[in-house]
């Protein structure tokens, strides 16, 4: 990602100004057009956050020119698919004096940081499939040649075409997915989103072996040793106490030796204090 580049007066009378995060590649947004993004927005004021689509794991859709403020409209029109930028919107093109109680109060200047994910076009079933397919496809691509970051970004994406889709078919593709991606953040060292989607993986196969594998280590790696424990014997009895497994139990046991040696030097040190 790159750094945060110089403002950009989309109104031409400050109203609305954006900074660019990070380039997009693809088409740019129009009015009219059905986008799909990722926000998150605070008040210019005290950096407080009032809404993020990010904390509820869901892309946000809508037409550019309907159902928004204008600082979005006006601002996402800017953008090319795969861009990542920050507004700052001014309330005349926010929620105006009255603002949006309780969390927006009236005047309000607000802070939108904006990942446009795609143009929606509607698509068959199979198109989103052979798609979803191509980036996984591209994702591994990128992940043999240690672009984690790469891969880790590709299988989102990949993940995202399916969101809307349903079926069996779906249901594995999203399995394969979210264990990629389990694997990508492992190896970025994500430990908190490697879990998480190791966990999405098990809600549809509870003795997924790889998705077992991630979790483990993943909790491991963020001291949630009792957890481990437990994703453990689940592990040994799916893998039918396969080496890898018996492995990372010694770990557990490692981690358990440090922990335990860690509290016993602050014990000492608060015993020493009296």
């Amino acid at each position: 990602m790159s750094t945060e580049a110089a403002p950009i007066d989309v109104t031409g009378n400050g109203d609305l100004m954006k900074y660019i995060i990070r380039e997009g590649t693809g088409q740019q947004a129009k009015k009219g057009d059905k986008c799909s993004v990722h926000y998150v927005g605070t008040l210019e004021s005290d950096g407080s956050k009032f809404d993020s689509s990010r904390d509820r794991d869901e892309p946000f859709e809508f037409t550019i020119g309907q159902g928004v403020i204008e600082g979005w409209s006006l601002g996402v029109a800017t953008m090319k698919v795969g861009e990542l930028s920050k507004f700052v919107i001014k309330s005349n093109l926010g929620y105006g004096a009255a603002g949006s109680p309780p969390k927006i109060p009236g005047g309000a200047t607000l802070v939108f940081e904006i990942e446009l994910l795609e143009i929606v076009v509607e698509k068959t079933k199979e198109e989103v499939i052979a798609e979803a397919n191509a980036l996984c496809d591209e994702a591994n691509k990128k992940f043999r040649e240690g672009d984690f970051a790469g891969a880790r970004d590709a299988y989102h994406h990949a993940l995202h075409k399916i969101a809307r889709q349903y079926g069996s078919d779906i249901d594995q593709l999203k399995v394969k997915f979210n264990n990629n991606l389990s694997l990508a953040h492992a190896k970025l060292s994500e430990w908190g989103e490697s879990l998480h989607h190791a966990e999405s993986v098990l809600q549809t196969e509870e003795n997924n072996v790889k998705a077992l594998l991630r979790k483990l280590e993943a909790e491991i790696h963020l001291d949630h040793l009792t957890e481990a424990k437990e994703t453990l014997k689940k592990g040994l009895a799916a893998s039918k106490n396969d080496k890898v497994f018996q492995a990372m139990g010694e770990k557990i046991k490692e981690a358990e030796k440090a922990a335990a040696k860690v509290q016993d030097n602050l014990f000492a040190k608060m015993m020493g204090k009296k």
